[in-house]
């Protein structure tokens, strides 16, 4: 099976992944829930250009689905209530340079990694050199080893050489996955309250894949599309790690007022972690492409009538079908709102779009535990 193939058919996780990262037990019935995903968008504006696909997948009705408020057991505040805007008085304002001079100080990316990026930015990569370093270094190896064994992947157990594991997953997989990992060993946010690093990696995982299943329907790399949508909130995580007191701040106004992280970030801090995570993509020089698509996730943006997607605007997809997910069973989650016309013009049908909700939540369960271990 190909890394960008989509399967319809459930894959079992494997034992570990089952254990070390049990998803959350659904609490409010899917309709409910549904409407309270989608309650961020407006009643009166048009149909949101996921809600026939997140209805099916929820198992619920179209109808009455967006617009409607979250139920009152949830005990959220109204968008737009009397505490939405909040003084940011309180707020501590960070200096993006200062940042990106924190970002200079994370350690390098082992060798290997830094071949792989290399090797993102040529046209025709050569992966023997790649495949000879990730061999020289035992945790990417063993790491690389347990990705491929993943039962995500169709063959736990068969892969036995980096070399078959490179050629099963793609070089560029394997350096957007094995990248992503080293940066969250790198990050510590243990001392941000309220920032679920479980949560997060559920999320980031999910859009890498949704990102890389849909990247060449628009005539994307899919493998680069998986490394924009698995690093697009990588920001939020240098925020918690580098300035845990503000970082809190922002998640308790953020849920308080039930609004987008990124609007409370530029109120209370002066930027947004999409400017964050730019920094980091820079710095290790991912394709600018990537970088880009990092910075402007939360940006709306709609190209020329019949442009085909840019990875900005794919990652934007991304970002949303994983919400629309609801893999954590946050009562804070909220789906947002992508340009229509990005998503009609990737032509999917219901039976493919529901194919690849299933395909995404299995892959999350299948590769968390083979991405995570030490």
């Amino acid at each position: 099976m190909t890394p960008d193939a989509c399967p319809s058919t459930t894959l079992p996780a494997p034992a570990e992944a089952r254990h070390a990262m049990p998803a959350p037990a659904p609490s409010t019935p899917a309709p409910g829930r549904l409407a309270h995903l989608m309650r961020r968008h407006p009643a009166d504006g048009p149909p949101h250009p996921l809600a026939a696909l997140l209805a099916a997948h929820h198992g619920a009705q179209t109808t009455g689905a967006t617009g409607a408020q979250p139920p009152a057991a949830a005990g959220l505040p109204a968008p737009g209530g009397p505490h939405a805007r909040e003084s940011s008085a309180t707020g501590q304002l960070l200096d993006l340079d200062q940042l990106a001079r924190r970002v200079t100080e994370l350690p390098p990316l082992p060798q290997a990694l830094v071949a792989v990026m290399q090797a993102l930015q040529r046209d025709h990569l050569s992966t023997d050199q790649s495949i000879q370093l990730i061999e020289q270094d035992p945790a990417l190896a063993a790491r690389t080893l347990r990705l491929a064994n993943s039962a995500f992947y169709g063959v736990p157990g068969r892969v036995g050489s980096i070399a078959d594991a490179v050629h099963l997953l793609g070089l560029r997989t394997v350096g957007g996955v094995l990248t992503a990992a080293a940066m969250h060993s790198h990050l510590k946010v243990d001392h941000c309250p309220g920032f679920r690093f479980e949560a997060y990696w559920r999320h980031a995982l999910a859009a890498g894949l949704l990102a890389r299943a849909l990247g060449p329907r628009a005539g994307l790399s899919g493998d680069e599309a998986f490394l924009a949508g698995l690093m697009h909130d990588v920001g939020a995580l240098v925020l918690a790690a580098f300035h845990p007191g503000p970082a809190a701040e922002v998640i308790q106004r953020t849920q308080a007022q039930d609004r987008p992280t990124h609007q409370v970030e530029s109120e209370l801090l002066g930027l947004h972690h999409g400017s964050v995570g730019a920094l980091v993509a820079r710095h290790w020089r991912f394709p600018s492409a990537i970088a880009h698509a990092i910075e402007h996730h939360h940006q709306v943006e709609v190209g020329p009538p019949d442009a085909p997607l840019d990875m900005t605007q794919l990652v934007q997809l991304a970002d949303a079908l994983a919400h629309g997910l609801d893999l954590n069973q946050d009562r804070h989650e909220a789906v947002p709102l992508p340009a229509a016309e990005s998503w009609l013009s990737l032509g999917l049908d219901l039976e493919e779009g529901l194919a690849l909700m299933r395909h995404t939540a299995d892959g999350v369960q299948a590769l968390s535990a083979a991405l995570l271990a030490a």
